[in-house]
């Protein structure tokens, strides 16, 4: 009996160590000097290394590109023209107006496990009041409506927030970090199956660090970058760079120890 049980846990353990070794996120990068973008930023482009395909760009229907859509150019001259996320110049672009949103989703190669980080570097301009710029990290199927974490800045507020659940702006918390259109730097950690920390650097100035609880309702395995509706003009124009998800993921070598000590018990035992 000892050793069929030892078996069968050894063949849970394998199990477990192979899913953990299929959706667990590689490394990943990416920004928008990569060549993939010297003509632009569009659907299918899939620059940089490590992920799971390339974006999907969007806007709100019917299309408009006179109301939203998505480039590639500068951050330097949005909002005070006081600094910019750029690598050699540029960064990915987003622009909005008359209610509409323009949202670019990106999947990963597996789903966030505990310790890894996914960061990127934000850099909104002017927002007009009740508008939106921001990430979302949502979950495998069906981006947007599982929403896990969300950061962004609305129009008309002092602060950029945080949110968690279902939708963007539900259970939101302030982060106490004041706007600013020089751009910042994001770093969002799973630091445990429902928790998390989020690290907030705004260029030239100290990071701030806060954390949170979630309802995990799928495995964290996209990014969604957004602006909606923030308005007319070079000066609220939204732009994104630096995307990354670290470390290499350490849950199927922890898993696969626990599998060697397990058959090396099996084998004492039978």
């Amino acid at each position: 009996m000892k050793t069929n049980a030892v078996n069968m846990i050894g063949m849970n353990a394998l199990a477990i160590a192979l899913a953990a070794n299929t959706f667990a996120a590689g490394l990943a990068a990416d920004n928008a000097a990569d060549s993939a973008y010297n003509d632009g930023w569009q659907t299918g482009d899939n620059g940089g290394t490590g992920w799971g395909g390339g974006w999907s760009l969007s806007t709100s229907v019917p299309p408009d590109v006179n109301k939203a859509g998505q480039f590639v150019g500068s951050s330097q001259g949005n909002g005070f023209s006081d600094g910019n996320i750029d690598t050699a110049g540029r960064a990915w672009g987003e622009y909005a107006n008359n209610t509409y949103i323009a949202t670019a989703t990106r999947p990963f190669n597996g789903a966030l496990s505990i310790g890894q980080t996914f960061s990127i570097d934000i850099d909104n301009g002017f927002l007009d009041s009740g508008s939106s710029v921001g990430f979302t990290l949502t979950g495998f199927g069906d981006p947007g409506a599982t929403d896990q974490f969300s950061f962004f800045f609305q129009g008309g507020s002092s602060n950029y927030k945080v949110s968690v659940g279902r939708f963007v702006w539900y259970s939101e918390t302030d982060t106490g970090v004041g706007f600013t259109s020089k751009g910042v730097h994001v770093e969002f950690t799973l630091t445990g199956s429902t928790s998390y920390s989020v690290a907030i650097t705004p260029n030239g100035a100290s990071t701030t660090v806060l954390t949170g609880n979630m309802v995990i309702s799928s495995p964290i395995d996209h990014v969604e970058l957004y602006n909606y509706n923030a308005g007319t003009g070079s000066a609220n124009d939204a732009f994104f760079n630096n995307i990354a998800i670290v470390p290499e993921p350490t849950t199927a070598m922890l898993v696969g120890a626990g599998l060697v000590s397990m058959i090396a018990l099996r084998r004492r035992r039978s």
